[in-house]
């Protein structure tokens, strides 16, 4: 199970009720036919019970952690059960049985979902998921017609808050194509996320969209159909000021937009936020990918920003300066490098920026990681600083027991 916890604001890291459930809950796990369409059966498959235990078990710990109410817990559970887990393709057992290679760029150990706790320096905590759905036959990422209609049953779920595929129509015409067949010029073809935050009695749906399968078969740049997504969206003006300063970068060091993420909501309360996949290694490096080279320097919380940054970076990387290069401690991976996403907003010219720190590819373990949390959240939040390596126990054990 991979859990991936996000550290204070963006530093590091309504009711929205709108009838009744989704007439597919509550029924049992489903199999695949030979076109990938999902038929419910009567009784539970191996499938669903792994996914379940690997990792529906670690998700309701969280939701019990965090203090959710008993009624939302079942109904996300339930969600998690009977919409996500069919979703979630053969076990890594069907994959290495059958022969077949793993294809999810999701993640670098090709789990295909990760839970998400964010924990504020406030101590309000949310949890949220995301996940890649396959193909349950061969383990491929699905076609979008498989998930475009999971989306829209999705709306009619009374847990569902205020919802719009709007800015997803643009995305899925702008930033993928439906196009199974793999050439050696394709990296990964994976092409879309799919996520959810969920609050104390609703769940707001996520979408994510990866460019690099279609720009490679089109013959058309990554940063070019990201453009093209956003001017439709009508976000032009932001977005040429990300542009104006990585121009400024050599092409062959440019950070590259490899995602696309944005909210089911309607377009007024929407956000999209472009991830740029950087090679970058030094502090000096990623903070100033952050200010945009210094062009958002008179927003206050860029400096609060490039402080948590700092302050983590002396946690994951000990006795590095600023201009130091980290070296990796594991083999290089697709998914490698910082993660820089520029958040957008309509109606607003303000950008916010948010850093994934690589930690699996650039600190010695797993263990180091947790402890570098715990003791970065110390000053922030002490109660939740020292339970944290107990609670990663426990997630883990409830997943393995």
């Amino acid at each position: 199970m991979t859990l991936h916890s996000e550290c204070l604001s963006k530093a590091s890291t309504g009711d929205g009720a709108k009838g009744s459930d989704i007439p597919t809950f509550g029924r049992s796990p489903a199999h695949c036919t030979s076109n990938n369409t999902l038929v419910y059966e009567s009784e539970s498959p191996p499938r669903s019970a792994f996914w379940n235990q690997e990792i529906g078990r670690g998700l309701q710990y969280l939701f019990e952690r965090v203090s959710l109410p008993t009624a939302a817990c079942h109904d996300f559970m339930d969600y998690f059960n009977h919409q996500i887990a069919p979703l979630l393709g053969p076990t890594p057992q069907e994959f290495k049985e059958q022969g077949m290679r793993p294809s999810t760029f999701f993640s670098d150990d090709h789990t295909p979902v990760e839970l998400i706790w964010a924990v504020e320096a406030d101590g309000k905590m949310s949890i949220r998921f995301a996940m890649e759905p396959l193909n349950c036959l061969n383990g491929t990422p699905s076609p979008s017609r498989v998930w475009m209609s999971a989306l829209h049953n999705l709306c009619s779920w009374h847990r569902t808050r205020t919802w719009s595929l709007e800015w997803a129509d643009i995305c899925r015409e702008t930033l993928i194509i439906d196009d199974s067949e793999v050439d050696e010029r394709i990296q990964y073809p994976s092409h879309f996320f799919l996520g959810g935050d969920f609050s104390q009695d609703s769940m707001v749906g996520k979408l994510y969209f990866l460019p690099h399968f279609r720009a490679t078969k089109t013959e058309v740049s990554q940063e070019d159909l990201v453009t093209e997504c956003i001017s439709r969206i009508g976000l032009t003006d932001p977005w040429s000021r990300v542009l104006s300063f990585m121009s400024t970068i050599p092409k062959n060091e440019r950070p590259v937009p490899d995602m696309v993420a944005i909210d089911c909501m309607p377009s007024t309360q929407n956000r999209i936020k472009v991830y740029f996949r950087c090679d970058v290694t030094s502090l000096d490096e990623v903070i100033h990918i952050v200010r945009l080279g210094g062009a958002l320097d008179n927003d206050p919380l860029i400096k609060e920003i490039t402080d948590l940054i700092e302050e983590l970076w002396g946690h994951f990387f000990p006795g590095l300066g600023r201009f130091e290069h980290i070296t990796p401690s594991r083999p290089r991976k697709l998914a490698h490098g910082f993660l820089i996403y520029f958040e957008m907003k309509l109606g607003s010219n303000r950008m916010w920026p948010k850093v994934y720190f690589p930690v699996r590819q650039y600190c010695e373990s797993d263990t180091f990681i947790a402890n570098a949390i715990s003791k970065f959240y110390a000053p922030y939040n002490d109660d939740f600083s020292k339970r944290y390596l107990h609670d990663l126990h426990n997630i883990l054990w409830v997943s393995a027991s």
